[in-house]
């Protein structure tokens, strides 16, 4: 699956991100597509849309979630109110976990070790392990407050974040706690991402890292301006996107290597050479080695009623050397190597 597995690093070390680039297709889904992309053999999964990876065209999707998908091997997860797995290749449903909470969504699912990881919707303060096969519920956990983001799961552990800014680190295989570290003094905090060398969040204030063995602190780095909106971890350097800059942070102590206030955004993802940034309007392609721009493509904005739709809050997916990604305007883009 590209680009979030469940480490959630958001690196594809194969993806050659072109030095410009051009549109191969673009899919208008209206409201089918509100959510990141998953590819997988050659086909693409956003939101209720399946679609050819070549051409764009639609492969059929009957599913009624639209968050961020996820494939692993042959099979579709896919959440909303509820958490469903379909067959990737004809669609046909499998299976559906249905969680306690009434309204909402559930997270965004995590899958490794034969087991879905995921949170309840608004009003269940649950984080479950379901059954990848059966769709049976393996274990639960409730954390001290309300838990919506995604999980992130490295080897025997999962790592759930509530929405109090407590880390929660739990044996992936019953859900029993290993250990618990708050995130002090942070306005917000974001979706764990794991790396070779630690744990790593997001927040209003900028990036935390913890010893994923036991929650230990090993760096917080901290910036009065524009803190981190979401990361990626790549080859010792975390990635840090904030509205209105990025940077690039050693994994080992959190020193910055580099910044640049020419590119900002929600998200990003990295390939080979490049960070790839979704932002207010744009897909920005920057280097990996200092930051600068390498190229700009504009999305569509669309009119809902009285208001408009655009940019890119989730994070786009890197493959060989195409760049997929889709907008709040509910269109999926291919962008490839300019003709």
């Amino acid at each position: 699956m590209a680009n979030r597995t469940a480490r959630r690093t958001a690196f594809n070390p194969d993806a050659t991100v072109p030095d410009d680039v051009s549109m191969y297709w673009r899919y208008t889904a209206c409201a089918e597509v509100e959510s990141g992309v998953a590819v997988a053999d050659g086909r693409v999964f956003a939101g209720r849309a399946r679609l050819d990876g070549q051409t764009g065209q639609s492969l059929g999707g009957d599913w009624t979630s639209y968050q961020w998908p996820a494939v692993v091997d042959d099979t579709l997860f896919i959440g909303g109110h509820t958490l469903e797995a379909y067959d990737a290749t004809d669609g046909s449903e499998r299976w559906t976990f249905t969680p306690d909470g009434e309204a909402g969504a559930v997270s965004p699912p995590a899958v490794a070790n034969g087991v879905v990881y995921i949170t309840g919707n608004l009003d269940d303060r649950t984080v479950y392990g379901v059954d990848a096969t059966t769709g049976d519920e393996v274990w639960r956990f409730t954390p001290q407050a309300d838990c919506s983001t995604p999980l992130a799961v490295a080897d025997d552990t999962a790592y759930a974040v509530d929405n109090a800014g407590t880390v929660y680190a739990l044996t992936a295989e019953t859900g029993e706690k290993r250990w618990e570290q708050s995130v002090a003094d942070s306005t917000r905090v974001g979706a764990p991402v794991v790396g070779d060398d630690g744990l790593y969040l997001p927040t209003g204030d900028g990036v935390v890292a913890f010893d994923p063995a036991d929650g230990s602190d090993l760096w917080d780095w901290e910036t009065d301006t524009d803190g981190g909106r979401d990361i990626a971890v790549a080859k010792g350097t975390v990635y840090v996107v904030g509205r209105e800059s990025c940077r690039a942070l050693a994994t080992g102590d959190g020193t910055e290597r580099w910044a640049t206030d020419e590119v900002g955004g929600h998200t990003c993802s990295v390939g080979a050479e490049s960070v790839v940034v979704g932002d207010d309007l744009d897909v920005v392609a920057i280097s990996r080695n200092d930051g600068a721009e390498r190229w700009r493509f504009e999305t569509r904005s669309v009119l809902f009623g009285d208001y408009y739709r655009r940019g890119v809050s989730a994070v786009p997916a890197l493959v060989d050397d195409i760049v997929y990604v889709a907008t709040e305007a509910s269109d999926v883009y291919a962008l490839g190597p300019a003709e």
